[in-house]
């Protein structure tokens, strides 16, 4: 059977440890118990946290500490025992303060002990000393219930002055210590001062690398000059000369946009000019106005718009009447042709030539226009005072003073939403 080689401080006794000296609170040793299980590995036997097959609790009767190690000491007899019992296995509990008792310690000899039963008047007792391997910063104390203690405790405090009994250490036991930081020696331990001054030089190193970084892959534009040439990168004061506004960020957040900075829209791939502070997170034309160069180029490209009049009189023939219209006004030179010789002395009825289109009709009172005309008859050529008669329903129709009849007739004007008009 497999046996530990000395006592194995268990996973919780371990962690009991470092919790002791970072509460500064001492462990009490409460009880032992003996058992007649077996451990399959010395992994399986550190992480027990009671014993594989427990027999009885024994009390302890003392314990007894040089700088690293505790020797803790149990007896028993085998008054109660019944049958014939083979005891392996050892443990030792402990806790800290007001917590509940856990495996701290535990040894296997493989072999174990054959007890007979003590009911036959063969009564016998065992005394079992383990021996922990603990910092010397950490303080144990016992508890002892001394009515149980077989067969006194002054047999057992005369004992703590004799010398342990041989076992097998483990790996880390009674190893040289050092305070050096600077030692290569796997037969040496560190202490902690050797633990807290690596700290230190570490923290220290850390505060001297200063600018340093960690190592990353650059992209092509890293560490680039600024410039406008070749391998150079524009600076970001260059975006807003360029866009004629300071440059505020992204549009597409609650941070305040300020009235007069240009922000870029990531949903809409468009830059738009703040014209009232405001912190929402798009572009609502109560707030924003776009002012990148593909949507001023649009507006450029719509400011000046062309359109033809449209003749509704049959004996009218147009050769030129084109209308152009540049933000609100709309100028247009008209040549016709009546193909009839037409009477257009003064009546209170004009005769309709044309009709302007919708998006070209003046918002505007109608108007008359008096202007020479150069008009050709049947008879002469010569110059006569005509009207024009433009109408707020866009339709244009020709009138006049004079009783002669004319077939070539020349005449221009412009007018605007405002109201003006022109010839």
């Amino acid at each position: 059977m497999l046996a530990t080689g000395g006592v194995i401080l268990t996973s919780a006794g371990a962690l009991m440890i470092s919790r002791s000296l970072e509460l500064v609170k001492p462990i009490e040793f409460t009880h032992m118990k003996i058992g007649t299980g077996d451990i399959s590995s010395l992994d399986n036997a550190r992480a027990l946290t009671d014993l594989v097959a427990s027999y009885m609790t024994i009390n302890m009767s003392s314990i007894a500490r040089n700088e690293s190690t505790i020797r803790i000491r149990g007896s028993f007899t085998n008054e109660s025992f019944s049958s014939e019992v083979t005891i392996k296995e050892i443990g030792v509990f402990a806790k800290i303060g007001a917590e509940q008792s856990v495996l701290f310690g535990y040894v296997n000899d493989g072999q174990g002990e054959v007890i007979p039963p003590g009911n036959s008047g063969n009564v016998i007792s065992r005394t079992r000393d383990l021996y922990i391997g603990v910092t010397s910063e950490a303080e144990a104390i016992i508890t002892i219930d001394k009515s149980l203690v077989y067969p006194t405790i002054e047999d057992l405090e005369e004992g703590l002055n004799q010398k342990e009994n041989k076992f097998n250490k483990n790996s880390g036991f009674n190893k040289t210590k050092s305070d050096a930081t600077n030692l290569k020696d796997s037969e040496t331990l560190a202490t902690s001062m050797a633990v807290a001054k690596t700290m230190e030089k570490a923290e220290e190193a850390l505060n001297s690398a200063g600018g340093k970084e960690p190592a990353f892959n650059k992209n092509t534009a890293f560490n680039k000059n600024f410039g406008t040439g070749q391998n150079e990168i524009l600076e970001g004061s260059k975006l807003a000369e360029i866009l004629g506004i300071e440059y505020g960020g992204i549009l597409n957040n609650t941070n305040t946009k300020v009235a007069g900075k240009g922000y870029y829209d990531t949903a809409n791939k468009k830059i738009y000019k703040c014209t009232t502070n405001t912190s929402i997170n798009y572009a609502d034309a109560g707030y924003f106005i776009e002012v990148s160069n593909n949507d001023l180029l649009g507006k450029l490209q719509n400011l000046t718009k062309t359109s033809s009049l449209i003749v509704v009189n049959s004996n009218v023939e147009l050769s030129f009447g084109t209308l152009y219209k540049t933000g609100n006004i709309v100028s247009t030179s008209i040549e016709f042709r009546l193909k009839e010789n037409l009477d257009i002395s003064l009546s209170p009825n004009h005769i309709l030539l044309f009709r302007i289109p919708n998006e070209f009709i003046p918002n505007i009172n109608p108007r008359i226009f008096l202007f020479p005309m150069k008009v050709r008859t049947d008879v002469s050529s010569d110059n006569y005072i005509l009207e024009l008669f433009v109408k707020n329903t866009g339709e244009i129709s020709l009138g006049g003073f004079q009783g002669d009849k004319v077939s070539v007739l020349k005449a221009g004007l412009y007018f605007q939403s405002n109201g003006s008009w022109g010839v």
